[in-house]
């Protein structure tokens, strides 16, 4: 019986000493004043030839970190500071940036890294990533875009703005739109850029700009699979074209103006998909792209129209389907013959299903892209025209 009693007494030592260790708190903490939590990047080539013989350009670096501040009436402010540094590498700039800034950087809450039309014309983007890649700490899922000017005005505060209207998510904010607009492109996180980047594909970034007070997302960059750079731009219209021809998830709003007929109405996509059909004769690649979409007539500017009128409804879907044809054939024309950059994806569906010969070609893909057939078309249907009938 003793030995019972000593035994647990012993058991109940030993879990007492485990719930002192227990209840010590929390030894490792910090004060939330005390980090910075860094939410965007945005990278320019640096002004002028400050740089050392051999080695690459300089960038500027712009860190815009969100910086939790509590007042004297002990409320908390949410605010962000942007910090500048210059240096040949992203490595270097982050050391700099260490001995910098006050108190501690998190830098795993990173949303977007825009980088600045120039430095991406001449910088092999590979490169310039590579950092961002290789830290653990940076999320993939990180969203690249491409600033027109500097980067860094896009990150800028406004005069008389909230504190809370951070640039870098606000732009996150305005991407979520995109089932409302065509012409919005969605970004490619970090590890579609470096998937794309290592395997030599061409793929397109939305670009961003700062216009007076507002931050502006349209057109896109075109950025080249075999020299890792950015070649050129498609516009807001040819980006409605890129993703007819894509057909991801999502809609947008199908604008309709032909003064000639006089039909100006609109039409809400709800949905959109798309097939990419290669063919292989001999030596000849063509491709067929067959696209589908269904959508709500929204508005009309049109006399006498009857939306319960079936003819009615085929006149304007068949014009709805000439203007899809015109936006995909201007946006492949550009993508083909002046920037010889398939960022579509016809080399993927060449790849699926006729291996042996995307073997043959895969090398000299985009060069022989340039010069492929492609036939497009287009199957629109409305499903739904609202409350109001006929005119």
């Amino acid at each position: 019986m003793r030995w019972f009693l000593k035994r647990k007494r012993n058991i109940f030592i030993i879990y007492l000493i485990l719930s002192l260790a227990l209840l010590t708190g929390c030894w490792d903490n910090r004060d939330i004043e005390e980090v910075s939590f860094n939410l965007g990047i945005a990278l320019d080539q640096a002004d002028g030839d400050i740089k050392l013989e051999g080695e690459p350009p300089v960038i500027t670096a712009t860190f815009q970190n969100l910086a939790p501040k509590v007042t004297i009436s002990g409320q908390a402010e949410i605010d962000f500071d942007n910090i500048s540094i210059t240096g040949n590498t992203i490595s270097k700039i982050s050391t700099e940036l260490a001995l910098l800034n006050p108190g501690t950087i998190i830098s795993q809450h990173l949303k977007t890294i825009a980088i600045s039309e120039n430095l991406a014309r001449h910088m092999n983007l590979e490169n310039l990533l590579n950092d961002f890649q290789r830290n653990i700490n940076t999320r993939i899922s990180t969203n690249i875009l491409i600033a027109k000017g500097n980067a860094k005005s896009v990150f800028e505060k406004n005069l008389g703005e909230k504190g809370n209207a951070i640039p870098a998510l606000k732009i996150l904010r305005i991407i979520d739109n995109d089932d409302f607009s065509l012409r919005l492109l969605k970004p490619a996180t970090l590890a579609i850029v470096g998937d794309r980047l290592a395997s030599e594909q061409s793929f397109l970034l939305p670009r961003v700009q700062k216009k007076g007070n507002e931050i502006v997302l349209e057109d896109a960059a075109v950025i080249s699979g075999k020299t890792k750079k950015m070649v050129g731009l498609i516009n807001s219209e040819e980006v409605n074209g890129f993703r007819w021809l894509v057909g991801k998830k999502g809609g947008g709003r199908l604008n309709i103006f032909n003064r000639k007929n006089n039909l100006i109405f609109t039409i809400q996509i709800f949905h959109m998909s798309s097939e990419i059909i290669p063919h292989v004769r001999g030596n000849q690649i063509s491709f067929d792209v067959n696209v589908y979409g269904e959508g709500t007539l929204i508005e009309d500017w049109i006399e006498n129209a009857d939306a319960a009128d079936n003819r009615f409804l085929q006149k304007l879907e068949k014009e709805a389907e000439q203007k899809i044809v015109y936006q995909m054939r201007s946006v492949l024309y550009k993508l083909q013959k002046q920037f010889r950059a398939d960022v579509v994806g016809f080399g993927e569906a060449l790849r699926i299903k006729y291996p042996q010969t995307f073997q043959k070609v895969k090398q000299n893909w985009d060069e022989m892209f340039a010069d492929v057939p492609i036939e497009v078309h287009a199957d629109l249907k409305i499903r739904n025209y609202g409350v109001k009938i006929k005119k």
